[in-house]
């Protein structure tokens, strides 16, 4: 991936995909794209801050 011309915004390229080449700017594309083109499933990684917010809610709620 590289970030794109504003400097934010990453693209995500696929390097199984050689002509034509694949793009694209979300990440839920880009495994959209591996999972249907490819059969390549990528699994979703819990953010640290997802765990935390869970944690503290599970206390608040325990």
């Amino acid at each position: 991936s590289e970030r794109s011309t504003d400097g934010r915004n990453k693209i995500f390229y696929c390097k199984l995909c050689l002509n034509p080449s694949y793009s694209c700017q979300s990440l839920t594309s880009a495994r959209y794209h591996l999972s249907h083109s490819h059969q390549i499933k990528v699994t979703d990684t819990e953010t640290k801050a997802k765990r935390l917010r869970e944690n503290r809610l599970q206390n608040i709620w325990a």
